[in-house]
């Protein structure tokens, strides 16, 4: 049983109110719906902009904030690949598949398959489709279920049904308009949500440049790494292809999650003569890590620290990243604590404490002088 999150009074009518107010301003909204064209496609009277709303607040929702939530504290930017192969098909969406359902003027997609081809492959689209939408629903109400459970302390099972009845009544009742609306303030209030809970955020560390400067190389970088780590690379996560099936995985005992591809000798030969090629070997002495803890000035960036701590390291710090910001009384009002990792490793030896504690001495007084950082 998931924790139960302390809550106010305050929160729950604040969450009371505006469950009420989307329910009750779609039903109002929908109540002139008098025909089939009114409850399926809103009697064709709403604007592109809010259409547009609604098409962007379907694609985003609950189980979006948490996934990538989660997701982007794991992976950094590279979490957005996912949406990174749109280039391939959103034109062949706007200049293709658009323009054929607009000038043909069907109502769904199984319609256009049945004028296209014939009624069975009709029947066969909207078998897959509700398949589909059963997959998605269910994730969404999963996600939102893992949401509230821990707030409203029910089984999660409980609060899953309780959402489909509601939502099911109310999609019933108000047709396409009540949905087109409650798209509508939810697109509103994620994004605005979003974007505020943002800037929070970065606020709370002290500017977007802490923010920026804590982040590890790797989780600055757009693109995760080509094949590694199984459960995100590049590969599987951009083209959505090549993964090895779990059967497979099983019979064969793999532990990890492999990518398939096809290896061209004759390419891989002409590359090899017509390139040159630098092979750098892994390491073949260890690392060792030491953790720092400087305070400086509030207004001063992480980043020139950075710079020093790179410059004076030498040949032997290998990594250095900002994992900590701490600003409380106990370091002053005006100054703030900055904790910082670093790797040394040698590739000719293997260093010894003395070495490294050396090199550390020789980084805090580099630090001290150039920016009046101090040891804590």
């Amino acid at each position: 049983m998931t924790p139960e999150i302390a809550t106010s009074s305050l929160f729950w009518g604040i969450l009371i109110f505006y469950v009420s107010f989307v329910l009750g301003a779609g039903l109002f909204f929908a109540r002139n719906n008098q025909s089939t064209e009114d409850f399926f496609f809103g009697g064709r009277r709403f604007s592109w902009w809010l259409i547009g709303m609604s098409m962007l607040a379907t694609g985003v929702g609950s189980h979006s904030f948490a996934k990538y939530a989660s997701k982007g504290f794991e992976y950094g930017f590279s979490s957005t690949m996912t949406y990174m192969n749109d280039w391939f098909f959103m034109p062949l969406l706007l200049f293709g598949w658009i323009p054929i359902i607009y000038y043909m003027k069907v109502n769904s997609i199984p319609e256009y398959f049945e004028r296209r081809f014939n009624s069975t492959v009709r029947n066969l689209s909207t078998f897959t489709m509700i398949l589909y939408l059963i997959g998605y629903i269910g994730i969404g109400l999963l996600a939102l279920g893992s949401l509230l459970q821990p707030i409203l302390g029910w089984d999660i099972e409980t609060i899953i049904i309780t959402i489909a009845l509601i939502a099911g009544i109310y999609v019933s009742l108000g047709g396409q308009t009540a949905i087109i609306f409650t798209d509508f303030l939810q697109g509103v209030v994620l994004l605005f949500a979003g974007l505020l809970i943002f800037g929070l955020g970065v606020a709370y560390l002290g500017g977007f440049d802490i923010f920026w400067n804590a982040l590890s190389t790797t989780n600055k970088l757009p693109l995760a790494d080509f094949n590694s780590p199984p459960d995100f690379n590049f590969v599987g996560v951009f083209w959505q292809d090549g993964i090895v099936d779990n059967k497979v995985l099983k019979q064969y005992d793999i532990k990890i999650n492999p990518t398939v591809c096809d290896l061209s000798l004759h390419n891989m030969r002409v590359l090899w003569q017509n390139r040159k090629l630098v092979y750098s070997p892994p390491p073949a002495y260890p690392s060792m890590n030491r953790d720092i803890a400087l305070q400086v000035s509030r207004d001063k960036p992480a980043e020139d620290l950075l710079t020093t701590i790179q410059k004076e390291g030498g040949n032997t710090l290998k990594d250095v990243s900002l994992f900590d910001v701490y600003q409380s009384d106990e370091v002053g009002d005006n100054n703030k604590s900055l904790a910082f990792s670093l790797k040394f490793q040698s590739e000719a030896t293997t260093l010894t404490d003395t070495e490294v504690d050396a090199d550390v001495e020789k980084i805090l007084n580099s630090l001290k002088k150039a920016h009046g950082a101090i040891q804590r």
